[in-house]
């Protein structure tokens, strides 16, 4: 064999080495890519469902919290119609300690005056709350705004 023929077949075998390095390199890229959308699917899936079950106990979270305001807006409600109107008499009539009503609101009375606190602040800071329209605080402000927009105008 010529020397020219023995350079050829190396310079061939150079070739077909770089071909096969580069063949074996785009195919662990395309193994990558692949085991990267393999995964991509159930990683997007998997954030996904954790973003649905965030939404579900947030709308959960918001869902009690609406319940117990409407059940304490209730209560509030309640209390201006049976509480110590004069000297041990109730509101709508009875001696106070023969109103039921008014002795089981009284039970839950801590619960209701923080929650009545808290909506009071809310109302205060100009944010929606739960506090009935003739609740005394209610009342209070709307007098308040009257009398600040008489003065102003």
């Amino acid at each position: 064999m010529l020397q020219r023929d023995v350079d050829h077949l190396h310079a061939w075998r150079e070739f077909a080495t770089s071909l096969e390095e580069e063949v074996a390199r785009q195919k662990t890229a395309v193994e990558d890519k692949q085991a990267e959308l393999d995964a991509r699917p159930v990683r997007v899936v998997t954030e996904n469902l954790d973003l649905v079950r965030v939404e579900e106990a947030v709308a959960e979270r918001d869902r009690a919290y609406s319940s117990r305001d409407r059940a304490y807006h209730l209560m509030s409600a309640a209390v201006l119609l049976h509480q110590d109107a004069t000297k041990g008499k109730c509101v709508c009539g009875l001696p106070l300690n023969a109103c039921e009503v008014a002795q089981l609101l009284e039970e839950e009375g801590r619960g209701l005056r923080d929650w009545e606190k808290k909506q009071r602040e809310r109302m205060e800071d100009g944010h929606s709350h739960w506090l009935p329209a003739n609740h005394p605080f209610v009342i209070d402000q709307r007098g308040r705004a009257a009398r600040s927009r008489e003065r102003a105008g």
